[in-house]
């Protein structure tokens, strides 16, 4: 499937939206985990993988991801609400 930055840059475009490198990294990095995950799992494998940015950066991004059709959130075990992502391209994911 093609790789989910590249369609967030397409829509971007499209739309004369701000770029933003953060946003894509949440999204590729919630694509290579290949499930549903809390805004803090994702901080954590990204930390883990090097890149800098804080929890509520990445809750900040989950929310444009969210918004613009490209993640979904669901409630999670105990209170933590989940994202998973909703769209790869153009497609939706199965």
């Amino acid at each position: 499937s093609m790789q989910i930055s590249k369609a967030i840059q397409a829509y971007c475009a499209h739309r004369r939206a701000r770029y933003s490198q953060g946003r894509e990294t949440v999204a590729d990095m919630l694509q290579v985990m290949d499930r549903k995950a809390t805004g803090e799992e994702i901080w954590l494998e990204l930390s883990q993988r090097g890149y800098r940015i804080s929890e509520s950066a990445v809750y900040v991004h989950l929310r444009w991801l969210t918004d613009n059709g490209f993640a979904q959130k669901c409630k999670g075990q105990g209170r933590m609400a989940e994202y998973f992502l909703t769209r790869s391209g153009s497609a939706p994911l199965k």
